[in-house]
């Protein structure tokens, strides 16, 4: 993903010199690594996952930005005018100081982070920052909608919302943390999270039902194995969801709305409390028997995807006339 954006978004400032372009990869490369360092400073092979998205995000921009300013300045300075030297020979050796800088200063950036917040990241202070806020948010539901519009709308900036709240939801939504309430993490994995953050799930169900795009029909064909296990990042990324405005609002409406039903449903006490422990990988219609014990968790789920796919359904078919009106 770095090497990516990096290569596309160089090309507005390099022009036809690739090996300008090269230079600007390895440095986002370089300088995403440098920025990614653990609290003992050490990089792990978690970072290189969805984890590490947002920063790979930021990190390839600014790096290949920081890295095009800089080269231009001293290229123009020191310029070499050697004989048999070519372009791609100057712009190699013009590009040696750029790249040091900007690794440089993401290091710096790092060190930072981690002397002033003592946290090893950007991801993590994002962590910690959120996990504060929503300290004060005790009172159901409130705290189970607030917990799903911040997870979804950190999906939809490339955070990897499950990591970034993890601490919250295993002390706000334990059995303990939330008093024995309704809402717990066992709660949301099997009512809130239908085919994985997003209640994507539905998605899948609309663009197989609604969609004209044959890109996004095989798409949901090929996320459909692993949307049962509630595992969505083909469609997050691939449709892409990611950065997407139109697929933004029901990724964060339909969970929450899906939460509702199944609180209303517990609440009135038509539906038995989701008392046991459920892992969040258990497929989608399963797990709502086996949270509550009764047949009713498993109707639950079917009315929250029937809806729920019903609320996708006009943004898959405006994002097909999007994309017939850009073709």
């Amino acid at each position: 993903l770095v090497l990516a954006i990096s290569y596309f978004y160089s090309e507005t400032l390099a022009g036809q010199n690739l090996t300008l372009r090269m230079m600007s990869m390895v440095t986002a490369c370089a300088c995403f690594i440098a920025s990614f360092g653990g609290q003992s400073g050490s990089l792990t092979l978690s970072c290189f996952g969805t984890i590490g998205v947002f920063t790979a995000m930021v990190c390839s921009v600014l790096a290949t930005r920081l890295f095009f300013a800089l080269e231009l300045r001293l290229f123009k300075r020191y310029r070499s005018y050697a004989a048999g030297n070519d372009i791609h020979f100057r712009s190699s050796m013009s590009a040696i100081f750029p790249v040091i800088a900007c690794v440089t200063a993401f290091a710096l950036g790092n060190f930072l982070l981690q002397r002033l917040f003592h946290v090893g990241n950007l991801n993590d202070l994002i962590s910690g920052f959120l996990f504060d806020a929503f300290g004060g948010i005790k009172r159901e539901p409130n705290n189970g909608v607030m917990f799903l519009l911040l997870l979804d709308l950190l999906w939809g900036f490339g955070i990897h919302g499950g990591n970034a709240l993890d601490q919250v939801a295993r002390t706000v939504f334990t059995a303990e943390g939330a008093s024995g309430g309704i809402i717990t993490k066992s709660f949301l994995d099997s009512f809130a999270v239908l085919g994985g953050s997003g209640a994507t799930l539905c998605l899948l169900l609309a663009l197989l039902a609604a969609s004209r795009q044959a890109s996004n029909r095989r798409l949901a064909y090929s996320a459909a194995p692993l949307a049962l296990f509630n595992i969505n990042e083909l469609l997050v990324f691939g449709l892409p969801i990611v950065l997407n405005p139109v697929f933004i609002i029901p990724f964060i409406l339909t969970p929450i709305l899906s939460m509702l039903i199944a609180y209303g449903a517990a609440l009135s006490g038509w539906m038995p409390a989701a008392a046991e422990s459920v892992n969040w990988t258990t497929p989608v219609f399963l797990s709502g028997y086996l949270a509550t014990g009764s047949w009713k968790g498993t109707a639950v789920q079917l009315v929250s995807v029937a809806l729920g796919t019903l609320v996708y359904l006009p943004f898959v078919l405006l994002s097909d006339r999007l994309k017939e009106s850009r073709e």
